[in-house]
């Protein structure tokens, strides 16, 4: 536990931008959640990513996307260490 909220801690220092930016206002702020621990199988996290990146690009959630105005989105990964070398997501 302690380990995951180093690392969790460490994430957002890393990802923060270097230069401080103006705050912007958005009209959606969409957070995923991942889970990476011991209880879900290599198949299931396999899945969330898959699934995440695809809803990224279908022409549906697109158009939502862009019709909602400013949308701010992050996505928050968490375990237990041991798919650390697995969280990378590739968008296309």
């Amino acid at each position: 536990m302690r380990k995951t909220l180093a690392a969790a801690v460490s994430a957002l220092f890393l990802c923060a931008p270097a230069v401080s930016e103006p705050h912007a206002c958005v009209d959606v702020a969409l957070v995923l959640a991942v889970d990476g621990s011991g209880s879900v199988s290599d198949q299931e996290y396999a899945f969330q990513k898959s699934a995440i990146a695809a809803a990224f690009r279908d022409r549906g959630v697109l158009s939502a996307l862009n019709k909602a105005g400013a949308v701010a989105v992050s996505a928050v990964f968490w375990g237990d260490g041991e798919r650390h070398h697995l969280l990378g997501m590739k968008f296309h």
